[in-house]
C-alpha cells in the first residue's frame, strides 16, 4: 500500500461514518506520532540524565532504580494504549533501557555498579516470569470488572430494548476479546517482546561505552567521577555480561513455558521457518498479517522476531540516544543552536551525508560472496514443498484462534497427497476433460517440457490415461495376478457402514481406542525432536556409518534392541506409574528422558528385521518334532471321551480353521486319503459314544439327560422290533399306575425346581464376579442381559 494514497475511512470502519480526507495518510501518521512521542520521551529522559549527575542520586541509587523500573513498566502500558502498535511501543522502550543502564555509572563506585546490575537481573526474571504476566492478566480482565462494577453499584435506570440489546453486545464482545488474548499466542508474544528489549539494552551498553569514550564532550565521566581508565572496566563488564544475560534468558523462557504453559520454542521455530520462507526480503513489505492475531501485535508477528526486528529496535534506540548525547553536549557547553549561522548548512551536510551512507550500505547488502555462499544481507530463499508435521505441530499454539492455520495446514497436506490427488482426478475427470481444451493454447502445446518433451506428447498421454481411468479399469503393462492398489473398493465399503450412533460396549471400546490413538500420537510429536537429537553416526547393531549404508535413522529400543512399538510400552509405564488421565507434555516430556532407550539402524538391519518378522510365524507342513508314541492314547481307553460329539458347519469360521489345520496334519503325516480303515474306526467311535450314554457316567452332572436321550433311542428300537397291542389294567394296576404317575410328576417338579435353584445361583455367582470396570472384557451388552435374566428369573 503505498504511503502516499489515502484511505477511505468510511470504508475503514464501518460503524462511523468518516468523510473521505484527503490528509489521511496511515504510515505518515504513524511515524508522525512516533516522532512525537520519541521526542516527548527524549526529553524526560534527559531530565532523568542531568538528575542522576546529583548527590542525591548517587545516595539513594537502589530506591531510584527501582522507580527507573516501574517507569518504564507505567510508559510501555501508556504507550501501548496511546500507539496502538507494539512494535513502535517495544522501539520507544529500548531508549528507557539504556538511559537505566547509564545512569546505574551514578554508583558510587563499581562494586556498587556491578552489584546494582545482579539486583536488575534479578527484578528482570521476577518481572518477566511473574509480575509483567500478573499485571498483563489484571489490564486484560479490568474492563469486564469495570462493567461488573457499573451494573453492580452504579445506579441502574430503566433501559430500552435497544439498549439493553447493545449492553448484551458489549458484555459479549468484552467477553471473547477477554478469551482471545488469554488463549491466543499474545502473552507469549508480550513475554518474548520484554525479553528482547532486555536483549537489545545489553547489547548496546558496551556501544555505549565506547561512545563515551571516545566523546569526551559528553562531560558524563567527569559527572559521575568515573576516570577514562576506569571506564574500561565498565566496558569490559557490559560485554562479559551479554552471554551472562542471554544464558540466563534462556532458563527465564523455560520458567514461562513451566509456570504458563506457553510453547515459547515451538512458536519461535515456526517463526524462524515463516522467516526462511518469506516472499519478500524486507518482510515488512509483505501484506501477508496473521488475522487471527490481535491487530496491535500482527506487525510484530510479521517480523518473526528475526535479525530484521532487532535491527529496527537498534538503529531507533541508537538515533535517539545519539540526540540525548548531542543535547547533552550543547547544554555542557551552552551551545545555541538558533543563533549559530553555520547550522542550516550543517543540517544540509547532514541529510546529504545520511543519504550517502544509505546508498553505500544498500550497494555493499547486495555484495556477493560465492565462496562462503553469501548471496547478500537478507536475500529471501525458495522453499519447496509445504510445512512438514513437526513444523505443523507447532501452529497448534493457541488452539482456539489458530484453527483457520490448521484447516489451511490440512488442505495443503491433503493437496500433496498421491491418494487424494488420484481420488480428484477420478471424481473430477469430465470436468477436467471438458475444460482442458480451454487451459491449452498453440504456443504451450509446442513448447517443451523438463523432460524435452513436446508438451503435446505429455498431454496426449495423460489425456488417455484420464480416459481409461475408472473403477476397475486396467492401464498397459498391468499384471493380470496381481490386483489394483486402488481403494475405491474400501472406500465403498466405507459408504456403506452403518451411520447409527455407537453404543453400550461398542462406544466404551471406540472411546477407548480412540483416547489411546491420540494420546500415542500427541505425546510422539512431543519426544520426535528429542528422538532425532540422539541419532549416532553409526548403527548401533552392526557399526555400519553412512558410507557403508544408504540411511540411517534413529529410534527407540528394548533392552539394547531396536522396537517400532517401544514408544507403546513406555506410554504403558507412564500411565502405571501416575494416571491414565495425565496428559502435561512437560511431566511426560521428563518421563521420557529418564526411561528412554534409543537404537541408530541402518536399512541393512531394517530389511533383516523386517524379513525375519515375515518369516517368524512360518512353519511348512513336515516341519517340527516327530511324532512319540506317547502322543497317541489307546482307542479302547473309555476315560479319553471326556466331551460331547460337536457339529460344526464346514463354512463357519471354526469350519474353515479345522479344515485347514486337517490339510496341514494330512501333508505332515503323508499317504492317501481317507485310509481304508478310517470307516470302520468311525463306526467303532460312535457305538462306543452310544454305549457311553447308555451305561450312564455318574460324574457327569447331566446324567438325567443322558438317560432321557438314551430311553429314547431304545424305545424307538423297541418300536421297530416289537408290535404293542391293547393292554388291559385291572383297578388295582389303575390305581397303583395312577399313583405312580402323580409321584413321577411331583418328582419331575421338584427336579425341575432344584434345577431353577442351581441355574439362579450360578448366574448370581457369575453377575457377582463381572464388574463394571471389566465391561471391555464381558462385554457392557452380555453384563445388562445377564442382569435382565436374572430379574425375569
Amino acid at each position: 500500500e503505498d504511503d502516499n494514497s489515502p484511505i477511505d475511512l468510511a470504508q475503514e470502519d464501518g460503524n462511523k461514518e468518516s468523510p473521505i480526507s484527503s490528509v489521511w495518510y496511515p504510515k505518515r501518521w504513524k511515524r508522525s506520532h512516533l516522532m512525537c512521542y520519541a521526542l516527548f520521551l527524549g526529553c524526560f529522559l534527559l531530565c532523568i540524565w542531568e538528575f542522576s549527575y546529583s548527590s542525591v542520586f548517587a545516595s539513594n541509587i537502589y530506591s531510584f532504580i527501582i522507580l527507573l523500573r516501574m517507569f518504564q513498566m507505567v510508559c510501555e502500558i501508556y504507550f501501548r494504549q496511546v500507539m496502538k502498535e507494539h512494535l513502535i511501543v517495544a522501539a520507544l522502550i529500548v531508549p528507557v533501557k539504556i538511559t537505566e543502564t547509564i545512569v546505574t555509572m551514578g554508583a558510587s563506585d563499581f562494586f556498587t555498579f556491578t552489584f546494582i546490575y545482579f539486583i536488575k537481573f534479578s527484578a528482570v526474571i521476577i518481572q518477566t516470569v511473574y509480575l509483567d504476566p500478573s499485571l498483563k492478566t489484571v489490564l486484560t480482565f479490568f474492563p469486564r470488572w469495570k462493567m461488573l462494577y457499573q451494573r453492580k453499584f452504579t445506579k441502574r435506570q430503566r433501559l430500552t430494548r435497544f439498549e439493553k440489546q447493545q449492553e448484551e453486545l458489549k458484555w459479549k464482545k468484552i467477553n471473547e476479546d477477554i478469551e482471545l488474548k488469554l488463549e491466543g499466542v499474545e502473552p507469549l508474544l508480550d513475554s518474548f517482546v520484554f525479553y528482547s528489549i532486555e536483549i537489545v539494552g545489553n547489547t548496546l551498553a558496551p556501544i555505549m561505552s565506547i561512545f563515551l569514550i571516545i566523546f569526551k564532550q559528553t562531560k558524563i565521566l567527569e559527572s559521575y567521577e568515573i576516570q577514562p581508565n576506569e571506564l574500561g572496566y565498565y566496558t569490559i563488564f557490559s560485554v562479559y555480561m551479554i552471554p551472562w544475560s542471554s544464558f540466563i534468558g534462556v532458563f527465564t523462557l523455560n520458567a514461562n513455558e513451566l509456570v504458563h504453559g506457553w510453547r515459547i520454542y515451538d512458536y519461535l521455530a515456526y517463526q524462524r521457518y515463516r522467516f526462511r520462507s518469506r516472499k519478500h526480503r524486507w518482510i515488512l513489505g509483505s501484506e501477508a498479517f496473521d488475522e487471527s492475531i490481535s491487530e496491535t501485535m500482527q506487525t510484530l508477528d510479521l517480523l518473526c522476531f528475526s535479525s530484521q526486528y532487532y535491527f529496527i529496535l537498534s538503529l531507533f534506540a541508537l538515533g535517539v540516544t545519539s540526540i540525548l548525547f548531542a543535547v547533552t553536549i550543547f547544554l555542557r557547553f551552552n551551545y545555541n543552536v538558533l543563533g549559530d549561522p553555520m547550522m542550516p548548512i550543517i543540517v544540509v551536510i547532514v541529510f546529504i551525508v545520511c543519504d550517502l551512507v544509505r546508498f553505500l550500505m544498500h550497494k555493499i547488502s547486495d555484495i556477493e560472496f560465492q565462496f562462503f555462499g553469501w548471496n547478500g544481507l537478507w536475500v529471501s530463499k525458495t522453499l519447496e514443498g509445504v510445512v512438514d508435521d513437526d513444523i505443523a505441530a507447532k501452529l497448534a499454539i493457541g488452539e482456539g484462534r489458530q484453527a483457520d492455520l490448521e484447516e489451511e495446514r490440512l488442505e495443503l497436506q491433503a493437496m500433496n497427497n498421491d491418494s487424494f490427488r488420484h481420488r480428484f482426478l477420478n471424481r473430477n475427470r469430465p470436468w477436467l476433460l471438458q475444460h482442458l481444451v480451454e487451459l491449452l493454447t498453440p504456443h504451450s502445446m509446442e513448447a517443451l517440457g523438463p523432460t524435452g518433451r513436446r508438451v503435446s506428447e505429455y498431454i496426449r498421454d495423460v489425456h488417455a490415461d484420464l480416459l481409461a481411468m475408472g473403477e476397475g479399469a486396467h492401464k498397459a503393462g498391468d499384471r493380470s495376478d496381481i490386483s489394483s492398489d486402488d481403494d475405491d473398493e474400501d472406500m465403498a465399503k466405507r459408504r456403506d457402514w452403518s451411520r447409527s450412533p455407537l453404543v453400550g460396549a461398542n462406544l466404551a471400546i471406540a472411546q477407548c481406542w480412540l483416547k489411546k490413538a491420540r494420546k500415542r500420537r500427541v505425546f510422539g510429536l512431543l519426544v520426535e525432536g528429542y528422538i532425532q537429537n540422539q541419532k549416532q553416526d553409526k548403527c548401533s547393531t552392526c557399526s555400519r556409518d553412512e558410507k557403508m549404508c544408504t540411511s540411517l535413522r534413529v529410534g527407540l529400543a528394548r533392552d539394547g534392541l531396536f522396537d517400532p512399538y517401544a514408544i507403546d510400552y513406555i506410554i504403558e509405564k507412564f500411565d502405571e506409574r501416575y494416571s491414565k488421565t495425565e496428559n502435561d507434555p512437560n511431566l511426560w516430556k521428563s518421563f521420557f528422558r529418564s526411561n528412554a532407550e534409543f537404537s541408530t539402524i541402518c536399512n541393512v538391519c531394517t530389511n533383516r528385521i523386517e524379513r525375519n518378522k515375515l518369516n517368524r510365524d512360518i512353519r511348512f507342513p513336515g516341519q517340527g518334532r516327530l511324532t512319540r508314541p506317547d502322543d497317541i492314547s489307546s482307542d479302547e481307553d473309555e476315560e479319553e471321551l471326556r466331551f460331547d460329539p460337536l457339529i460344526i458347519n464346514r463354512f463357519s469360521d471354526e469350519g474353515k480353521m479345522m479344515c485347514k489345520w486337517l490339510e496341514s496334519a494330512r501333508k505332515r503325516m503323508g499317504g492317501e486319503f481317507p485310509r481304508p480303515i478310517a470307516k470302520e474306526q468311525v463306526d467303532q467311535y460312535v457305538n462306543r459314544m452310544r454305549q457311553k450314554k447308555l451305561k450312564g457316567v455318574p460324574n457327569y452332572k447331566n446324567q438325567a439327560s443322558l438317560i432321557s436321550n438314551a430311553v429314547k433311542d431304545t424305545e424307538e428300537e423297541e418300536r421297530k422290533d416289537f408290535n404293542w397291542g391293547e393292554l388291559k389294567l385291572s383297578n388295582t394296576s389303575k390305581t397303583l399306575a395312577l399313583r405312580w404317575i402323580s409321584l413321577a410328576r411331583v418328582n419331575a417338579f421338584r427336579l425341575f425346581l432344584e434345577k431353577g435353584d442351581e441355574i439362579r445361583s450360578l448366574l448370581r455367582s457369575s453377575l457377582n464376579s463381572m464388574n463394571l470396570e471389566d465391561d471391555w472384557y464381558f462385554g457392557q451388552t452380555f453384563r445388562m442381559d445377564g442382569e435382565n435374566l436374572s430379574q425375569e428369573g
